[in-house]
């Protein structure tokens, strides 16, 4: 592994004299986004890496070493965290939140934790953690021991990224409100929050801000429009103070579904951070043996959407490279590409049948547009569209519940104008091409209930009857080949997975799952749907991540 110095592609803030170097992962390997973290002294690198196997696991790395050092049992990490004192990481992996002793490699178990929305170490040994979305926030012994409920969140709140603050006891987090929690409650809306570890109080410190934080040196980070930016903050008063300085200008990339950017500070200011400039995705077409054919002209697109004759792609388009999406259509056959929106925060088109119109998501609004853009978007509802029924008739489409934020599945039929619950529990859904039957991700037949960790499952329609489970391994966005006869879907260590499908009087039979190859596609959780399939089965659009070993992580001196 190799420190190089590269050149800086646009000016940097007046005020810094700074300097970049780039971190190129481990051989055979990739990182994992926003899976990394700078120790607080500013000496060393935590990062997750994915290896060939598409197995994820931590890895350190001392700035001043030529080699970073895998760490063993910590197999599946994720979000790793330091403690104040950079001699021990926290993460979370097999439904748990465990630390792990750098100096001895000692891997304890805190507690459980069946999900992970973020966590934070102070110096007085508390980790203060949201064990799952719309969870309360729990604080807990860094030696282990049973968590406690700080604070709990009321119906349609969501709190995420906690961290101390220097004072060991007061906090800030993301709290993300749906409208309507705003509306029936008269609260405030999304940003920053102030807590306090025996308080159940919180105070609104900013709705600009509206993503995980990080506080160094009396100032807090954050990203606006793909910036990274720091602005004052006083302790004494507890309150933002000042205007805030740019430290990286339009690089950084956010995970849409949990507001989360991939960026670390040390103490000493210091930051590691994602560069989309070398993170970039893009849509690529691939044959079944994985072999990449050819990639799509922008690398701004995102959330691919073929209609049934291959001849028109919707997409969400990042058009001017500040993190505002638009959906567009793209002729395959011509070229050529139409702005059908103008939101800003359009994205996960799904087309009509016909292609002639198209619904898309804007902040968890359900619109539909004709795809000439010959009228303006019109409303349809709240919730977060999936796919459409062959025949035109159904709109399959995810809500989620204001207690939990647990995914529902519902439809919308366009005859009667009437909206139902098809499915309590699920994401992710998709018709098949006949119509009678929806793939989905839902709760394992074992009786798990985190949709994030789960199986695809096949159910009728428009039912009752049985579910049946296709895969025999962790699986997110199904997708049907145009005959029915094979479902496909992403395992969580990156690979398509393909299942034959057969029907005999009636009933759907699954075969037996077998790997196509692995990808490099952009997320396999949580993301919806990020590749397409050929009307022939035999090739795969697949939004990918740059070939591994090629992704850097980019580090900036204060």
């Amino acid at each position: 592994m190799t420190w190089l110095v590269v050149v800086h592609t646009q000016q940097p803030p007046p005020s810094r004299n700074s300097f970049r170097l780039s971190l190129l992962p481990p051989r055979g390997s990739s990182f994992v986004q926003n899976g990394f973290a700078i120790s607080p002294n500013g000496r060393q690198v935590a990062f997750i890496a994915s290896s060939l196997n598409g197995k994820n696991k931590l890895w350190l790395r001392a700035l001043t070493a030529s080699s970073a050092q895998e760490l063993n049992g910590t197999d599946g990490a994720l979000f790793p965290f330091w403690s104040p004192d950079s001699r021990a990481l926290g993460f979370f992996a097999e439904g748990k939140l465990k630390t792990i002793d750098i100096f001895t490699g000692f891997v304890q178990i805190v507690c459980e934790s069946p999900a992970a929305v973020g966590a934070t170490w102070n110096s007085e040994g508390t980790i203060l953690f949201v064990p799952a979305n719309g969870q309360p926030m729990h604080r807990v012994r860094a030696s282990g021991g049973t968590p406690e409920v700080v604070i709990k969140p009321t119906l349609g709140d969501a709190y995420r990224w906690p961290v101390f603050l220097p004072d060991n006891y007061h906090f800030v987090f993301f709290l993300a409100r749906t409208p309507e929690s705003v509306g029936a409650q008269g609260a405030q809306a999304s940003g920053l929050y102030l807590g306090a570890l025996s308080s159940s109080a919180v105070k609104l410190l900013s709705t600009d801000i509206v993503n995980n934080v990080a506080v160094r040196a009396g100032r807090i980070y954050f990203v606006r429009d793909r910036s990274l930016l720091a602005q004052p903050f006083d302790m004494a008063h507890m309150e933002l103070t000042g205007k805030p300085e740019v430290i990286v200008a339009e690089e950084l990339e956010g995970d849409p579904a949990f507001s989360r950017y991939g960026y670390s500070v040390s103490d000493d200011g210091l930051v590691i951070f994602q560069s989309v400039a070398d993170n970039a995705s893009r849509l690529s077409w691939f044959d079944r043996e994985g072999k990449e054919l050819q990639s799509i002209a922008s690398d701004t697109f995102r959330d691919p959407e073929l209609s049934m004759d291959g001849n028109l792609l919707a997409v969400s388009s990042d058009d001017g490279h500040n993190g505002k999406r638009f959906v567009r259509t793209y002729d395959m056959l011509r070229g050529t590409s139409t702005r059908i929106t103008s939101g800003g925060s359009d994205a996960f088109p799904v087309l009509s049948p016909d292609a002639k119109l198209v619904a898309f998501n804007d902040q968890f609004n359900m619109y539909i547009v004709p795809t000439d853009d010959s009228k303006s978007p019109e409303r349809l509802d709240d919730g977060l569209e999936n796919d459409w029924s062959k025949n035109g008739r159904f709109l399959l489409y995810m809500k989620f519940l204001q207690e939990n934020f647990q995914p529902q599945l519902h439809i919308y039929d366009f005859q009667t104008h009437s909206h139902r619950l098809y499915i309590e529990a699920g994401a992710e859904a998709q018709f098949s091409p006949d119509g009678k039957w929806v793939a989905y991700t839902g709760a394992s037949a074992s009786g798990g209930t985190d949709y994030m960790a789960s199986d695809i499952i096949v159910a009728p329609f428009p039912g009752p009857g049985g579910r049946i489970q296709v895969s025999t391994t962790s699986g997110a966005q199904p997708r049907w080949s145009a005959d029915g006869r094979e479902l496909y879907y992403i395992d969580l260590d990156r690979n398509l997975v393909a299942v034959p499908i057969t029907f005999r009087d009636g009933k759907l039979i699954p075969g037996v799952p077998h790997v196509l190859f692995r990808t490099r596609i952009f997320g396999t959780r949580v993301v919806l749907f990020q590749y397409a399939v050929s009307s022939d089965g035999k090739r795969f659009l697949i939004n990918s991540l740059p070939p591994q070993g090629t992704a850097a992580l980019t580090l900036l001196s204060p």
